[in-house]
């Protein structure tokens, strides 16, 4: 038999998943080489996947240039039918998974190394104890930030300082952050017009450390796998 469109069943003009995931990796980095460090690859092997793929659909998804990649007009159009495909499939096995009667319930938290040290684990055995023991808690810790997560992340409940990750109805607030500036006596004194104004003029000094912007407050997304194809955010 040939191999025809015909012969290959309705799903002649899906692309393999390691492809679409490469693809949706790459699209939301903008960067072939970052997408290659999130699923732990080479940059080679991920411009592979998206030669192939560009290849497949017969279009051009990426532009592509020294400083990166952006996605042409036709790749934006595609990205948004791939993130909710792979959103539904996730759902779907996570669905699939939650009917297993011998698989122990878990929960997975996604959080910034910072925040699993000191505000996760503090409260770790009250954590346990409000889910119950049945219950297995499953960390996944990001180096720096939550920021660079996949549009539909491996996790039940995301803990980040960037409250614009979401939208106001799907987070809530459990933590404000406090920052204490530290200084030397001799650097106070130098400075000490600037240090007695308004924080808001203190844009001269120099900093060797200091919380980026949008990253005051402390939010959880409760991400609720349900029968629906995308995964649903819900406030507690």
């Amino acid at each position: 038999m040939s191999d025809t469109v015909s012969d290959r069943g309705p799903y002649s003009m899906t692309p393999p998943a390691s492809a679409l995931i490469a693809f949706e990796c790459a699209a939301r980095h903008g960067s072939f080489t970052q997408a290659a460090n999130e699923l732990a690859t080479s940059q080679s092997a991920i411009s592979r996947h998206m030669a192939h793929l560009e290849k497949h659909l017969g279009a051009l998804l990426f532009v592509r240039s020294r400083t990166g990649v952006r996605l042409t007009e036709g790749g934006r159009r595609f990205r948004d039918a791939v993130v909710v495909g792979l959103g539904a499939l996730e759902a779907g096995a996570a669905e699939l998974a939650t009917l297993s009667s011998d698989k122990q319930a878990e929960v997975t938290i996604a959080c910034s190394d910072e925040v699993s040290q000191l505000f996760l684990m503090p409260r770790y055995r009250a954590l346990k104890e409000a889910l119950g023991e049945h219950v297995r808690v499953r960390i996944l810790v990001y180096s720096h930030s939550v920021s660079g997560l996949p549009a539909q992340p491996p996790a039940d409940v995301v803990l980040a300082w960037d409250a614009g990750l979401s939208t106001p109805e799907h987070r809530v607030l459990v933590a404000r952050e406090a920052l204490m500036p530290i200084c030397a006596p001799g650097y106070a004194a130098d400075h000490a017009e600037t240090v007695r104004g308004p924080v808001a003029g203190w844009d001269g000094l120099t900093f060797l450390a200091f919380a980026p912007p949008r990253r005051g407050e402390g939010v959880v997304e409760l991400m609720v796998r349900g029968r629906r194809s995308r995964a649903t955010q819900a406030t507690i």
